[in-house]
C-alpha cells in the first residue's frame, strides 16, 4: 500500500502525492502481479522468469490461432492468403518479439509459427517441407510470400527494441547502460541468436549494432539481411539449373507484386484460386504435378514443376498469352494518354535492301 523512500526519489512528489497529501500510486490497472514471487505483467508485456514469459505468451498465441482458424473459412484462396499475411502474421506478435528476451519467447514464438503454417497449407492444399517453409517466409522482394518466421525474426526484434530505447532507458535509470543484466545478458544473447542464422563471415557484433541504430531501421536490416542469407544459401543448394533460374526468377524486381496487391477483379488484379496456387508453388519450388506424365498437346514429357506447360508450342496458349498482354498494355497506354497503335499483321514492312522478304 505504500511505496518504499528508496522509490519515492526516483518521483517528482507532484507525481507520486496529490496537493491535498492523498497517494497518487495506482496499484492495479495496467500493472497486474503474476504467480510467484517477481513475475508481473505490464503493458502487454510479461516481466519475470522464462517459465512466466512462456506460459504469457503461449496464451497470447492461443488467441491468434482462433483468428488464424476465422482466416480459414474465406472461400477464395488469395484472400484468405492476403487476411492471413496482413492481419494474423508475425505482427500480431511484434510487441512480444521486441520486449520478451529471446531465450523465454523461443518455444512459444516456434509454436505460433507452427500454427501459421498449418494455416497456409489449410489455404492453399500445399504441405511445405521445411525448406519450401523458409522460402515462404522470406520477403517477397527476395522470392519469398512474406509470412515472417516470429522465431527467426524475434532476435532481431528484440536487438532493434533495446538499442533504440537505450538511451532513454539510461535517462530513467543511470546504472542501464553499465549494468551487466541489462545489456550485457539478454542482448548479447540476442546477438548470439542472430549470428547463428548467418554465415560466419556476415556476423556482427553489438557494437557494431549499436551504431546501425543510431542511423534508424535496424529492425528492417537486420530481416533484410537474414532474408538474403537465406536466399543466396537456397540458390547454392539447388539441385538443378531449372530451379535456380526459378529462383532468381522469383526474387527479380516486381516479381512478388502480386502478393502485395489488393485483390480487385474489376481492375483485372485478382487470380482464381486454382491460378494462385500454381502461383505459390512456382515461388516454393513445389511440384505442381503429381508425376511425369505426356503432354495432351503435344504428348511431350509434361514435367512435374510445369516447365513445359509454359513454353508448349500446341494448343494457341503462347499466343493466346501475347495477345492478352498486348492488348493490355495497349489499353493501359491508353489510359495513361499515349498514343499507342496495336502491332500489325506484317509487322517487318518491305526493305529493298533485304530483298529475301520472307525469310526476314
Amino acid at each position: 500500500g505504500q511505496l518504499e523512500p528508496p522509490l519515492l526519489q526516483l518521483f517528482p512528489s507532484e507525481l507520486v502525492t496529490s496537493p491535498d497529501g492523498s497517494d497518487r500510486v495506482a496499484y492495479s490497472g495496467n500493472f497486474s502481479v503474476g504467480e510467484g514471487a517477481g513475475n508481473f505483467d505490464h503493458l502487454g508485456t510479461p516481466i519475470g522468469d522464462a517459465a512466466f514469459c512462456d506460459a504469457y505468451l503461449r496464451r497470447r498465441v492461443e488467441k491468434v490461432e482462433r483468428v488464424l482458424a476465422a482466416v480459414t473459412s474465406v472461400a477464395d484462396t488469395e484472400v484468405a492468403f492476403k487476411v492471413m499475411m496482413y492481419c494474423a502474421n508475425y505482427g500480431r506478435v511484434m510487441h512480444l518479439m521486441r520486449t520478451v528476451p529471446c531465450d523465454a519467447a523461443a518455444t512459444a514464438l516456434e509454436a505460433f509459427d507452427d500454427k501459421v503454417c498449418a494455416t497456409f497449407s489449410d489455404i492453399s492444399g500445399i504441405w511445405p517441407t521445411p525448406e519450401q517453409w523458409e522460402r515462404a517466409t522470406r520477403a517477397t522482394s527476395v522470392g519469398g510470400c512474406g509470412l515472417r518466421s516470429a522465431a527467426r525474426h524475434s532476435a532481431a526484434a528484440y536487438i532493434a527494441s533495446t538499442l533504440a530505447t537505450r538511451r532513454r532507458c539510461t535517462e530513467v535509470d543511470g546504472a542501464f547502460a553499465g549494468g551487466s543484466g541489462a545489456v550485457a545478458g539478454p542482448v548479447l544473447d540476442a546477438v548470439a541468436k542472430y549470428n547463428s542464422l548467418l554465415p560466419s563471415d556476415q556476423s556482427t557484433t553489438l557494437p557494431a549494432l549499436a551504431e546501425i541504430a543510431e542511423q534508424g531501421s535496424i529492425q528492417k536490416q537486420l530481416s533484410h539481411k537474414l532474408d538474403r542469407c537465406s536466399f543466396a544459401a537456397d540458390l547454392a543448394a539447388c539441385p538443378t539449373l531449372a530451379d535456380k533460374a526459378q529462383l532468381q526468377s522469383e526474387a527479380m524486381p516486381g516479381a512478388g507484386d502480386f502478393l502485395d496487391t489488393l485483390p480487385s477483379i474489376t481492375l483485372r488484379l485478382a487470380l482464381r484460386p486454382a491460378e494462385f496456387r500454381v502461383e505459390l508453388k512456382r515461388r516454393l519450388l513445389v511440384d505442381v504435378y503429381p508425376c511425369v506424365r505426356p503432354c495432351p498437346l503435344c504428348n511431350a514429357p509434361l514435367d512435374t514443376r510445369g516447365w513445359h506447360a509454359l513454353r508448349c508450342p500446341c494448343g494457341g496458349d503462347r499466343t493466346r498469352w501475347h495477345h492478352v498482354l498486348r492488348n493490355h498494355f495497349v489499353n493501359l497506354c491508353e489510359g495513361a494518354g499515349l498514343r499507342a497503335e496495336v502491332e500489325p499483321p506484317h509487322l517487318l514492312l518491305p526493305d529493298p535492301d533485304h530483298p529475301a522478304q520472307e525469310s526476314r
